[in-house]
């Protein structure tokens, strides 16, 4: 939730009518967690091809700045993400992190 903590708040200062959308892994939906919660709480985790975004808890902090700016957070599929990854790859010539 650092990341879109941080360009939603810059995002939103600069530009307030603009819809933030985050997304995350559903099978790591640590965020959402947060947010049906009210406060950073432990999300069901399971190994994701979005390591990188596989965090069993929100950052207190950040969750606190994120949950202000973030206009809604949906999730995305394994297959999904592998989709992405592959049409990247395929379509733009990049190797991206799933």
């Amino acid at each position: 939730a650092g990341l879109i903590a941080g360009i939603s708040c810059a995002i939103k200062t600069l530009k307030p009518d603009v819809k933030v959308i985050g997304v995350e892994p559903a099978l790591c939906a640590s965020y959402t967690a947060a947010m049906k919660a009210g406060r950073p709480v432990p999300a069901v985790f399971t190994p994701t091809l979005a390591d990188g975004l596989a965090v069993p808890v929100v950052g207190p902090h950040a969750f606190e700045v994120a949950r202000h700016y973030v206009d809604e957070c949906v999730l995305s599929s394994e297959k999904c993400i592998a989709l992405a990854v592959l049409r990247l790859l395929e379509n733009e010539k990049v190797v991206v992190e799933g």
